[in-house]
């Protein structure tokens, strides 16, 4: 796995995310744009609208929102100048990128290098660290996938419910837990599916479990149906049995929703995947 490169991605998914929210929010905005004047010695203000001949100035002095308002304007609209253009270089620079993944690096090595054991070349004596710490997540998610596949306590709640047939060979409950475990067998992410959890004397089967690099596991909850009153209640006690446990989203916790119509926002899960359960293992 190559770091520089996640962090490049990175990158471009939150400049791109920028784009979005600063184009949301210019459109929310008025026409025009804000303008001033000196006069006796102190500064009028003025909402510009139109073009040429047909341009309009009206005084806002009286109206320290709306400066506000336009000031703001001003700046996201150089916000978004900045971040288009290192969109572009970002972009460019993705698409010129030269993988320094060792398993690349390798594959591009020389008939008579290759032939000496990957592991000695990446460990040799007096070599600085990189492409370490990517052996080691290697073997790191091997082991996760065997986790994984070891028997555990799974939760037995309405197994009929079960019915969408994922590509690491689970059942899982609904679409967009099945998106989900698409994208973490993608990465490589070994997980359990409704492993129980006893806490409080109850037990409870967060729909992924994870171990992080020391031997911790920490959670991710995805709530798909906040439509419904029952599920809403149940989900609401739940977040609070786990925060009486230590169990919380700026520790050991992910939780993500549908929608409003029941859609699943795919960049943000393949976002977290690649920045909040990744670096953990």
């Amino acid at each position: 796995m190559d770091a520089i490169r996640l962090q490049l991605e990175r990158a471009e998914y939150d400049l791109k995310g920028l784009l979005r929210r600063s184009d949301e929010e210019l459109r929310r905005m008025p026409e025009g744009y804000l303008g001033w004047y000196h006069s006796d010695g102190r500064a009028c203000y003025t909402h510009i609208t139109g073009k040429g001949d047909s341009r309009e100035r009206r005084g806002i002095n009286r109206d320290p929102g709306r400066i506000v308002q336009l000031a703001r304007q001003d700046y996201v609209h150089k916000l978004q100048e900045a971040a288009e253009w290192n969109d572009q270089l970002l972009h460019g620079v993705m698409r010129e990128y030269r993988s320094m993944d060792p398993a690349d690096l390798v594959r591009n090595m020389s008939a008579a290098a290759r032939s000496i054991p990957v592991q000695s070349v990446l460990s040799a004596k007096g070599s600085f660290a990189w492409g370490d710490e990517d052996a080691r997540r290697r073997v790191r998610m091997r082991q996760l996938q065997e986790w994984a596949r070891q028997p555990f306590e799974q939760s037995t709640y309405k197994p009929e419910e079960k019915i969408h047939l994922t590509s690491s060979g689970i059942y899982v409950r609904s679409k967009s837990e099945t998106l989900i475990s698409e994208k973490l067998f993608d990465f490589g992410v070994g997980n359990r599916y409704e492993q129980i959890l006893w806490l409080e004397g109850r037990r409870f089967a967060p729909d992924f479990t994870f171990l992080d690099a020391l031997g911790e596991p920490f959670y991710w909850e995805h709530a798909g149906r906040m439509d419904i009153e029952k599920y809403v209640r149940r989900h609401r006690y739940k977040m609070q049995v786990y925060e009486r446990n230590g169990i919380v989203p700026w520790k050991n916790l992910i939780v993500t929703y549908d929608t409003e119509d029941g859609a699943i926002n795919m960049g943000l899960i393949d976002s977290i995947v690649r920045f909040q359960i990744l670096p953990q293992l």
